[in-house]
């Protein structure tokens, strides 16, 4: 008798597990239909980020000021309403650290927001070969995982499986971006002038030293930007029939 309820219920548990899943697909198909949806959303990702404004005239991840460089606009902000003689100290001090362009830079909180952004597009243009790496490396369980999976399933197998490749990838990029305008030499001289006790001593200064690296902030949001971009194409794919745009994907998503 035990023999049998064990029987029975391994059947009921491959029956269960079979009508998890699409109906008449193989596991070469989800797993093809899986690369191919991520492909195409990563492709897809990749070419509006890193078109020009693909950041910077996108609101939903477009890269704003670190809290940092907020901090240095609102200190010259203080700046400008200081008396002729306070100003003239400023500027001393503007010169001594031989940065020319520094202040105008700073005051002009757009022009550094967008040369934060062009750094960031420039990178997302090596973004898809990353992507492609992991996607040919999905196994057949991280298929099923996904299907089974949360509506950004997918998207979350690449953020586990880029974020490091993507890292190493983007951060010389993003330097040799920030640097082309000299900000990554202006940003680091500012922020030994904005850290001198002198200046920490004003009324703006919270007290905390400046983190003078922007490239470490300005990769982690150029990969969550690709990441959210990915995730809404995931959403299309998975929801929308109009961008099941081939007979697999149809097949594949088109049951759930």
């Amino acid at each position: 008798m035990k023999k049998i309820v064990v029987v029975l219920t391994i059947v009921l548990v491959c029956i269960c597990s079979c009508d998890m899943l699409p109906k008449e697909l193989t596991n070469e198909e989800v797993i093809d239909g899986l690369k191919e949806a991520l492909n195409i959303g990563a492709d897809v990702a990749s070419k509006s980020a890193s078109k020009e404004d693909g950041f910077f005239g996108n609101s939903k991840i477009k890269i704003p000021l670190p809290e940092e460089a907020e901090m240095l606009v609102e200190a010259f902000d203080f700046f400008d309403g200081l008396g002729p003689l306070e100003e003239l100290a400023i500027n001393a001090i503007l010169d001594r650290i031989e940065a020319p362009g520094l202040k105008e830079l700073i005051t002009d909180a757009s022009s550094l927001e967008r040369i934060i952004n062009r750094a960031a597009e420039e990178a997302a243009k090596g973004a898809f070969n990353v992507f492609a790496a992991a996607i040919t490396g999905m196994t057949i369980a991280d298929g099923f995982n996904i299907l089974r999976g949360a509506d950004n399933a997918a998207t979350e197998y690449l953020r586990s499986t880029t974020t490091e490749p993507l890292t190493a990838a983007f951060t010389p990029v993003v330097e040799t971006a920030i640097n082309t305008v000299n900000l990554g030499t202006l940003w680091t001289k500012l922020a030994g002038v904005y850290n001198k006790p002198m200046l920490m001593a004003l009324p703006f200064h919270n007290g905390t030293p400046v983190n003078p690296n922007l490239e470490d902030y300005i990769t982690s949001k150029a990969i969550n930007g690709l990441m959210l971009l990915i995730e809404e194409q995931e959403a299309k794919i998975r929801t929308d029939p109009a961008a099941q745009v081939t007979d697999l994907l149809k097949k594949v998503f088109g049951g759930k």
